[in-house]
């Protein structure tokens, strides 16, 4: 049976005063006072009833609830379906419809992504129309009816009309419905739970995330995912959110389709309410700009007067060359986030987590300092070094066996001197200009470049990128920070390295900071902690209230 008839025939079995059929009621079609469901609603004054109603911000009901293969939005209600918003009519204000009257309800904007329902019988938009259709309360009665979205930022209008018995209009407002959008994690967000793949040679990785975030973590058997430990770049997290405490987590699920893929499902049923996996864009047309290490959020900022309270996003795009514009004109979508472009077709792998990241720092105007990789910071730290102080990793991998080798070589000086001048910088300014930031909130990280054997001239981190970092709070108090651990330096002890005390100066005290060995398995692969790590976060804030100035055009 389709869904639109069995719909129907639900329909057709409440008393109606017109005909039921697919194109709703019509405007003489009256709903009598069916089964009443949920509590009480808001109404503006108790004492003084108005002919006004709450607004509704629920969460696109996209899921898959009862496992049934398909969305929820896509097969009639059931039991268990858990995510329809509540939009209640109290019988205060129900009492000034006149006797005999009823009332009249339209719907306009996402008609087809928008469905009322009352007691479980859908009334009103999708399959049905716009209307009108007529309602009768039940006197003393508070009428109940749920809403179903059926798309992200879903957003209609429902008209409600009191009228008489001649069917005038005596009173008339408006409620609006909106479905949540997608937003995207921060790092400022509380971090739920960690992942990371375990395979041969990252053994003191995986120990290192073990001891600092204890149960929090989940280390993935490589075996499973094919020996694919980027988890970084085939998942991002994001979240829907609707009043009541509703929430969705969304795995933004890559199409980069390696090993970690088919890991997706698997990631969109841990969460602590609904969850699920989608996927925008062509895998046959992906590149590497596509891996989601070059697609992330910057905390809450305001910029030009106009407020973000969830941040913006930033991903990497030259010209024709970046991130896959179907994802990226989804996310534009959205609205709450205003993406914002890089670029990063310069370096070798191509993401923006390559040289930048944010911190939370609580002494700072604006919560958090954005780190940027910087060249210039680098060469600082090494000119004031011993030339002879051995650096066995960089003499094994990238043939600079001492200090002095490493400062000495003009060529890789005019390098890092040109990816300065003709991307570091520039990007900085972006960042400026499209975050409100100022030189105050950032933070420059010692990092050098070189090219990269098969790249035409593109660039892979020297040092081992430490703006590429997770920031971890899963305990509520200690706000820990995990990056790669540079090596510079002859021995194990990390307290002499020359880089980590450089990183340590400049970041905020407030942090507990880890530096972790990645070298093998990640920075020899040409990515670092980051691109192996994944976090889920708990959502902050309320879209409705913060960032409406942001979805009026919805």
């Amino acid at each position: 049976m389709s869904r639109t008839f069995a719909r129907v025939l639900l329909c057709c079995a409440l008393t109606w005063t017109g005909a039921c059929g697919g194109d709703g009621a019509g405007s003489g079609g009256t709903v009598d006072g069916g089964p009443v469901d949920g509590g009480p609603g808001p109404t503006p004054d108790a004492a003084v009833p108005t002919w006004a109603f709450a607004d509704v911000h629920g969460l696109p009901n996209l899921d898959d609830d009862d496992a049934s293969g398909g969305t929820d939005w896509a097969q009639p209600l059931f039991a268990t379906d858990d995510d329809l918003a509540t939009l209640t009519l109290p019988a205060a204000n129900l009492a000034l419809v006149p006797a005999g009257g009823d009332i009249a309800l339209s719907l306009t904007g996402a008609v087809a992504t928008t469905r009322l329902f009352r007691g479980g019988v859908h009334v009103l938009g999708a399959e049905l129309g716009g209307g009108p259709v007529a309602l009768a309360p039940a006197a003393g009665q508070d009428v109940v009816l749920q809403i179903e979205f059926g798309a992200y930022a879903a957003a209609a209008t429902l008209t409600l009309a009191a009228r008489d018995s001649a069917g005038t209009a005596v009173e008339t407002t408006t409620a609006q419905l909106q479905a949540a959008p997608l937003i995207m994690n921060h790092h400022l967000q509380p971090a739920e739970k960690v992942w990371l793949v375990a395979v041969t040679g990252n053994e003191d990785m995986v120990a290192a995330y073990q001891e600092v975030l204890g149960a929090a973590v989940t280390v993935v058997p490589g075996a499973a995912v094919g020996d694919d430990v980027w988890m970084q770049d085939e998942f991002e997290f994001a979240t829907l959110a609707g009043e009541g405490s509703q929430r969705t987590d969304v795995v933004i699920d890559s199409i980069r389709n390696r090993g970690l893929d088919a890991y997706g499902d698997d990631l969109a049923r841990v969460g602590p309410s609904d969850a699920y996996a989608q996927t925008w864009g062509n895998p046959q047309a992906r590149t590497t700009y596509d891996s989601f290490g070059n697609l992330e959020a910057s905390p809450p900022v305001t910029v030009g007067g106009v407020a973000y309270p969830f941040g913006k996003i930033y991903y990497g795009r030259t010209g024709t060359a970046g991130m896959s514009t179907t994802l990226g004109t989804f996310l534009a979508a959205q609205k709450v986030q205003a993406p914002f472009t890089v670029p990063t077709s310069w370096l070798c792998v191509g993401h923006v987590d390559e040289f930048s990241s944010f911190v939370p720092d609580p002494t700072a105007p604006k919560g958090f300092r954005l780190l940027m990789a910087d060249t210039d910071a680098a060469w600082a730290v090494i000119d004031g070094l011993s030339a002879s102080a051995m650096l066995p990793l960089y003499g094994e991998s990238h043939g600079y066996a001492t200090v002095g080798a490493l400062r000495t070589d003009t060529s890789l000086r005019a390098l890092n001197a040109d990816v300065q001048a003709d991307y570091l910088d520039p990007i900085t300014e972006t960042f400026k200009t499209q975050l409100g930031l100022t030189d105050a909130d950032i933070i420059k990280v010692p990092s050098l470049f070189e090219t990269v054997s098969g790249c035409n001239g593109r660039v892979a981190a020297l040092i081992p990128g430490m703006v590429n970092l997770i920031v971890a709070n899963v305990d509520g108090a200690t706000t820990h920070v995990l990056t790669a651990d540079p090596f510079f330096r002859a021995v194990t002890d990390q307290a002499v390295d020359p880089i980590i005390a450089a990183f340590k100066a400049a970041l905020p005290a407030s942090l507990e900071l880890h530096f972790v060995d990645d070298w093998d398995t990640y920075h020899l692969a040409l990515g670092e902690v980051h691109c192996g790590t994944n976090v889920r976060r708990t959502p902050a804030g309320t879209w409705w209230t913060s960032a409406q100035h942001l979805l009026g055009g919805l």
